[in-house]
């Protein structure tokens, strides 16, 4: 639900007020990273999180974890009461898996990432790959993957197949 933004971008942001000239970004863990929220995460957050139980797993620290969920609370509308992973919390070293994020059937869990190959093979077929996005002049890795209401679609047809 992040961009990552270039080192003149961050250093425009203001880290006591988070005004700036980008809109949606923000610097956080005490000024160190500087994070941007994808486009149409408010539309997106709103639509899935009536419809899924969310989590946060990222292989940054638990610090950063818990910076990231405070961000996308207080301005993307993520639910306040969701599981909270970081790097330390994986089973398998630098491999995200189910082991400590599934609470209830894998068949009903489906993944939005930008990075596939961090994900053990198991969980691939859940995964629903966003493109990493550098805001960079407008350009980015991938531009047109880079507003999350795009895999809205892909959401609700993964949610609802096998039914």
């Amino acid at each position: 639900m992040m961009h990552k933004l270039t080192s003149t971008e961050s250093e425009s942001i203001d880290s006591n007020t988070n005004s700036n000239s980008i809109e949606d970004a923000y610097k956080i863990c005490g000024g160190n990273c500087v994070v941007k929220l994808r486009p149409g995460v408010r539309d997106f957050m709103t639509l899935v999180s009536s419809m899924f139980e969310l989590s946060i797993y990222t292989m940054g620290s638990r610090y950063y974890a818990e910076q990231v969920h405070e961000l996308l609370v207080s301005k993307a509308g993520f639910p306040s009461n969701c599981s909270v992973l970081a790097r330390k919390d994986c089973v398998k070293e630098r491999r995200k898996g189910f082991d400590n994020v599934v609470l209830s059937h894998e068949q009903v869990v489906v993944i939005v990432d930008d990075t596939e190959e961090i994900w053990e093979e198991s969980c691939k077929k859940k995964l629903l790959k966003i493109g990493g996005f550098v805001i960079n002049n407008g350009w980015s890795w991938d531009y047109g993957s880079r507003d999350v209401r795009d895999v809205l679609e892909a959401v609700l047809m993964s949610s609802v197949s096998g039914c």
